[in-house]
């Protein structure tokens, strides 16, 4: 189903109720990817320690798709690569972690992205759609690597030794 972007972000529809209502593709990953946590954090456990188990977690993925009725323009498996790459990887970032261009990438605020790729620093399209989600997302970064957020320390230097990051 063809979908009405705006000029800055991609939209998606979320049909509730009979309503459709747009959020930002981050938005919509975000609220999928916490739905299926909360129901089946077992399938997501299993699935991160072992690959053979993503194929049962995408059949769970995919059950929270149809029961919610969420759309996605880009097709159903592209909602599903992002929701793995934001639950097992960076989500949003992830392609520009995979590009050996890219030296660093800083985010200052849900919607203000940008990177230094070969030395040269550019913005890029990412949008969280608001604080609160951003916020979670830092989170669950830092927690996952061994850093701490909260209200009073909003800045930590993390290393992923999987992906030689920091």
């Amino acid at each position: 189903m063809p979908l009405v972007k705006s000029l800055y972000e991609p939209f998606e529809k979320i049909k509730s109720q009979g309503m459709e209502i747009a959020v930002p593709v981050e938005k919509l990953v975000m609220m999928i990817s916490e739905k299926v946590i909360s129901e089946n954090p077992g399938y997501v456990i299993r699935a991160y320690a072992d690959e053979a188990n993503r194929e049962i977690l995408e059949v769970k993925i995919i059950e929270v798709l149809d029961y919610g009725r969420f759309y996605y323009r880009g097709g159903r498996q592209e909602l599903i690569d992002r929701i793995f790459d934001f639950m097992f990887g960076y989500g949003a970032l992830q392609k520009y972690i995979e590009d050996e261009d890219i030296s660093d990438i800083d985010g200052t605020a849900y919607s203000e992205f940008s990177i230094t790729r070969n030395g040269v620093r550019e913005p890029v399209s990412i949008d969280f759609g608001d604080e609160k989600t951003f916020g979670t997302y830092c989170r669950l970064v830092a927690v996952r690597n061994g850093g701490f957020l909260n209200e009073d320390d909003t800045h930590c230097r993390i290393t992923d030794i999987k992906r030689k990051l920091r």
